[in-house]
C-alpha cells in the first residue's frame, strides 16, 4: 500500500481515498459490479462475436419496435391487441439472435479446425464470417425498418416517405423476380 501511496502522491494525489474522492467507501460494490459485467459482456462477446454495444442497440430496438408497434396498433388506430403478431414480434428476433450465435459458433469452429492447407481454412472463415456479418447487419435494418412501418402508421411523415420508397424497391425486385421465373419457365 506504500508503494501505491507513494506513486499517487507523485501524481498530486494524498493517498488512494484522494485519488477515488468521496466516492471511495463505494469502491468495493462499483468494482464487483464491473467485473460481474465485464464477464458477463466477455461472455456475450466472445460467443456471438459482435460487441455489447451492438447487442445494446438490437435489444433496445426490438423493445423500442414492440412499444412503437402497441401504440400505433393499439392507441393510434385503436385496433384490438392481436397475440400472434406480437409473439411473432419476440419470437422473430430469438430466431435473428440465434442465427448469430450459431454463425459465430461455425467461425469459431473453423478457425481451430485442423483443416489443412491453411488456405482452404481461410476461405471457409472467410465465408462463414460473411455469412456472419450479413446477418448482424440484415438484422439491424430490419429493426430500424419496422420501426419506420410502426411510425408511418402514426403518419409521421418522415416514416411514411421512407415506407413508400422502400415499397417501391420492394415491388421493382418482386418484379424482377417474376420476369425471370417467366423466362426460366420457357
Amino acid at each position: 500500500m506504500k508503494t501505491i501511496n507513494y506513486i499517487l502522491q507523485l501524481m498530486g494525489f494524498l493517498n488512494v481515498a484522494d485519488f477515488f474522492g468521496k466516492y471511495h467507501p463505494l469502491f468495493g460494490s462499483i468494482f464487483a459490479s464491473s467485473l460481474t459485467f465485464g464477464i458477463f459482456s466477455g461472455f456475450i462477446e466472445t460467443h456471438s462475436g459482435i460487441s455489447m454495444l451492438l447487442w445494446v442497440f438490437f435489444a433496445a430496438g426490438t423493445l423500442v419496435d414492440l412499444g412503437v408497434g402497441l401504440y400505433a396498433n393499439l392507441v393510434y388506430l385503436d385496433g384490438k391487441f392481436e397475440s400472434d403478431r406480437f409473439f411473432r414480434g419476440i419470437f422473430k428476433p430469438f430466431v435473428m439472435f440465434s442465427v448469430i450465435f450459431l454463425t459465430n459458433t461455425f467461425k469459431r469452429g473453423l478457425e481451430t479446425s485442423a483443416i489443412t492447407p491453411d488456405w482452404i481454412k481461410d476461405m471457409g472463415v472467410g465465408t462463414v464470417a460473411t455469412i456472419h456479418y450479413s446477418f448482424v447487419l440484415t438484422i439491424g435494418i430490419f429493426i430500424l425498418l419496422s420501426i419506420a412501418e410502426n411510425m408511418a402508421k402514426m403518419e409521421i411523415r418522415a416514416a411514411v416517405t421512407l415506407t413508400k420508397i422502400l415499397n417501391m424497391k420492394i415491388k421493382k425486385i418482386e418484379k424482377l423476380n417474376d420476369e425471370n421465373d417467366l423466362n426460366n419457365a420457357a
